[in-house]
């Protein structure tokens, strides 16, 4: 939902920013009423959703029954109705275009689309509507105070002002469309003390000339140009959306830098865990190294036969060098001897090697 207010903007959901203008005749104003003939849809090209918005509330006339609906839904404080606005009490028959905003009872308007036909208006339905008059709507409501009413009713705008009681009701402003006039109503609004005090290029605004506080204290220059900025109602929800990707984005990022964290948390901690065990690793080598040798020299002492070797030779064996020689070899058959008959020994010492090729290997 848009913000009355998108990042220091006001946002304005009329056609031609009709609220906005509106809004410099009553700024003191917290809580009015209003009264909209021809309120299309509660959004939409809306003149009053803006005060809505701030709290206001009033009626609604609108005979289509898609945008009565809305209404229905989406304006609870207002009063929603289902009627065509006219001159006298009765029924009319609505020519309902396509086009949004281009449905009329004014048979000036229905033949000038039939002679000009677009693409929004060479299609239509026509519907009968129950007709009111202003007097009838604003009596059966009990209405005392209207501070601006809006007609947008395509060229059956003096009808619709033909069917009030002006000495009754009197709203404060009247926001009138003025570009599509079949029937000119300003010598009547003028006989009723109405003056117009702007115009916006499309709408007329009137004021009760009884009232002459209320066009002195209007300045479009003060309220409109040199006022907070205007934004319409598509600029405003592009900004809420760009401000929603970009919270989207930070929160993304934000869980994108707590992810990495974790990742660099939890590598610190492989790092130290592979440390430690690079560290233990080598003790164990060491160890291993220390307990081989000891184990060797012990199972080798074991295993060993308990035959001596002789020193030398009698000295009755023949001369000093022969008798040398003859010790060497006899010695040499005795190693052997010894070494080639102990399958134990030679067993141990083969699966020695092939553990020290295994801690060699883990290196």
């Amino acid at each position: 939902m848009i913000k009355e207010k998108v990042a220091g903007y006001r946002v304005s959901y009329a056609q031609n920013r009709e609220d906005i203008i509106l809004a410099a005749f009553f700024e003191n104003v917290e809580k009015g009423f209003y009264v909209d003939i021809g309120a299309n849809d509660p959004e939409v090209d809306s003149v009053t959703k803006y005060f809505y918005m701030r709290g206001w509330m009033g009626i609604n006339c609108e005979p289509q029954v898609r945008h009565i609906r809305a209404l229905k839904e989406h304006r609870p404080r207002d009063i929603n109705l289902n009627i065509g606005v006219g001159s006298k009490k009765g029924e009319l028959i609505l020519r309902q275009y396509e086009g949004d905003g281009l449905s009329t009872f004014s048979d000036d308007m229905k033949a000038d689309y039939s002679e000009d036909p677009t693409a929004v208006t060479d299609s239509f339905i026509d519907m009968p509507v129950e007709i009111k008059t202003l007097s009838d709507i604003l009596k059966e409501n009990s209405v005392e105070t209207i501070h601006f009413m809006k007609i947008d009713v395509e060229g059956f705008e003096h009808e619709v002002l033909k069917g009030n009681d002006w000495s009754t009701y009197r709203p404060e402003v009247i926001c009138i469309e003025s570009n599509h006039i079949t029937d000119d109503w300003h010598a009547f609004m003028d006989n009723n003390d109405y003056k117009v005090a702007f115009f916006d290029g499309l709408n007329e605004y009137l004021v009760d000339a009884h009232k002459p506080e209320i066009a002195e204290r209007f300045s479009y220059v003060d309220s409109i140009v040199l006022g907070q900025p205007a934004i319409g109602r598509l600029v405003a929800q592009m900004v809420v959306e760009k401000d929603e990707l970009i919270r989207q984005l930070t929160g993304d990022l934000e869980g994108a830098r707590h992810d990495l964290q974790s990742q660099i948390n939890h590598s610190q901690y492989l790092q130290q865990e592979l440390d430690q065990i690079i560290s233990l690793k080598q003790h164990i080598k060491i160890y291993a190294h220390k307990q081989l040798h000891a184990t060797s020299v012990k199972v080798e002492h074991k295993l060993q036969a308990r035959k001596g070797f002789i020193s030398d030779i009698p000295d009755d064996e023949g001369d000093t060098l022969e008798r040398a020689k003859a010790s060497d070899l006899r010695n040499l058959n005795i190693y052997n001897g010894v070494f080639s008959s102990n399958m134990a020994l030679k067993n141990y010492r083969r699966v020695k090697s092939v553990v020290k090729r295994a801690i060699r290997t883990k290196q």
